[in-house]
């Protein structure tokens, strides 16, 4: 088994199998990551559209964040601090500009949930 280790052809399979294990986890890395930004923009926009419509106020943010964390204690990112940095990335990328159409409907071209990495 040991002269299998010096053959140049084993070095060649071994060197392949590496580069795509490390290819497959970057790739599943990049997707969980899209896939949590995806949650994060559901979260800040169901927010922002209660606090408009229901008139819920800042309160909404703190209770919220109790619930989540409560619900999902294993996972991180609930905090009052962090919801409220949600909501305002999905404000700024929602808001409305003279000059330009409004952001949220260049979503589908625009990078927002792709890693720069990917």
């Amino acid at each position: 088994m040991s002269e299998l280790i010096h053959n140049s052809e084993y070095k060649t399979l071994i060197f392949w199998l590496k580069s795509q294990i490390q290819s497959a986890q970057i790739k599943a890395a990049v997707s969980v990551n899209r896939e949590l930004l995806q949650l994060y923009w559901f979260i800040a926009e169901q927010i922002v559209q209660k606090q408009q419509t229901a008139r819920w106020g800042d309160g909404l943010v703190k209770q919220v964040s109790r619930d989540l964390q409560k619900e999902f204690p294993e996972m991180k990112g609930f905090s009052v601090r962090n919801l409220e940095l949600m909501r305002k990335w999905y404000r700024y990328w929602t808001q409305t500009d003279e000059i330009t159409k409004q952001v949220v409907s260049q979503l589908a071209q625009a990078p927002i949930f792709q890693i720069p990495w990917g």
